[in-house]
């Protein structure tokens, strides 16, 4: 347990998943229950009221819940849907994937440095391209990787542009980087390419990068002003190893994220037995607290 972390035990996992009606598992498409008495029953829990305490210090957490993994899959489903609700109310991005929860497994075929890669995932926003990311990115804990690495990454961007040169500063806030494009997308607006890495803008994102941008082709002056950037984010960096049955819950409004390479000889181990995870998105919503 450290500074990062609120743990919620069995006992009240399991008043969780019995107060609303289980999910059928993890395909569940929508949280089939009101926002408002979710939340009213949340509210309740201490812990709860803890993480999103951290979550508004820090812009991460770390809820864990040890023996959820154990528990059969519906009650997996609706503890850890239920519980994200405290943050966020549980949004779908993916139209071709009518599942809230995203799996996130190891594919040997994916490129490295890519989402389900073996390689290290640069630290970034999800939905860099997108007019509204996801207030909130969840990664739930599964099986860690057998092979001890695969740990997650956070990095804050509060003051971010402080800390930047005032060359770099005027740089990066010009509407000129492009990453990927938006399609297919449900809840998170239309395409922004191009857009600037300092947003200038009230969105509520003031930083929307992504470590790939540093391999896209740039004059020297961009590419000497994002290596800034991304060596400023690099001394910000908290690496978070976690363990079965924790949720990390990311404010993609005040961290990026990302992830370290996966331990050595990953096509050694059966699929059934690398790294995986879930991944969820949440919109704001009224705190817990007030």
């Amino acid at each position: 347990m450290n500074e990062h972390t609120v743990a919620i035990d069995a006992a009240t996992i399991g008043r969780v998943a019995e107060t609303f009606d289980q999910a059928g598992g993890w395909e569940m498409a929508k949280w089939p229950h009101s926002n408002r008495t979710t939340r009213k029953y949340l509210a309740g829990i201490p812990e709860l009221r803890d993480a999103e305490r951290l979550l508004g210090q820090n812009g991460f957490a770390i809820v864990e819940m040890s023996t959820l993994p154990s528990m059969p899959e519906p009650v997996q489903v609706t503890a850890l849907t239920a519980i994200t609700s405290a943050f966020g109310r549980s949004i779908r991005v993916f139209d071709a994937q009518t599942a809230l929860w995203r799996t996130l497994d190891v594919d040997l075929s994916r490129p490295s440095g890519r989402s389900r890669g073996t390689g290290a995932q640069p630290l970034h926003l999800d939905f860099v391209n997108a007019a509204m990311p996801p207030d909130y990115v969840y990664l739930y804990c599964l099986r860690p990787d057998p092979r001890g690495g695969g740990s997650s990454i956070v990095a804050s961007v509060n003051g971010l542009e402080n800390a930047l040169s005032p060359s770099a500063r005027s740089i990066l806030s010009q509407p000129c980087f492009v990453d990927g494009r938006v399609s297919g997308l449900l809840e998170v607006g239309g395409d922004i390419n191009p857009f600037p890495v300092l947003n200038s803008e009230d969105s509520g994102f003031k930083v929307r990068y992504t470590g790939q941008l540093l391999r896209a082709e740039h004059d020297q002056a961009t590419a000497e002003a994002l290596c800034e950037l991304d060596d400023i984010l690099c001394q910000r960096t908290t690496t978070l190893p976690l363990a079965s049955g924790q949720l990390l819950v990311l404010d993609q409004r005040q961290v990026l994220h990302g992830r370290r390479v996966l331990g050595d000889n990953q096509e050694s181990l059966p699929e059934d037995q690398r790294r995986l995870l879930k991944h969820g998105f949440g919109r704001d919503q009224p705190t817990l607290n007030g």
